[in-house]
């Protein structure tokens, strides 16, 4: 099956289009957990679960 020029044009693009929603997708989720994390190690320190007995 051979392509046309414009043809790879379009199929390289809707590829770059796909793979930049993914990244943006994969940051949003780095962030959530991230400050989830945060939070979390905020939450041990100041109830003091965090701290070595």
């Amino acid at each position: 099956m051979f392509f046309t020029a414009e043809e790879k044009l379009v199929k390289v693009q809707n590829t770059v289009c796909e793979l930049r929603k993914n990244v943006r997708e994969l940051k949003t989720v780095c962030v959530m957990v991230s400050v989830l994390a945060c939070i979390g190690l905020a939450v041990m320190c100041v109830t003091g679960r965090g701290a070595k007995k």
